[in-house]
């Protein structure tokens, strides 16, 4: 595998467990009680699906 396939294939997968990290934080520090209203629910305003898409 060359080297910059071996090196993109890194950034993307680093990425995707920063991501996955962010929305594990975001969640945990506002949890929904209950996991229908994900949906629903805001913070600042904006719906949390955006910040959870943002960050994935």
């Amino acid at each position: 595998m060359s080297t910059l396939i071996r090196h993109i294939l890194t950034a993307i997968l680093f990425t995707l467990i920063m991501s996955l990290m962010i929305a594990g934080t975001v969640l945990a520090a506002f949890p929904p009680d209950d996991w229908a209203l994900v949906l629903h629910k805001t913070l600042y305003d904006i719906p949390l699906l955006v910040y959870l898409g943002d960050s994935l």
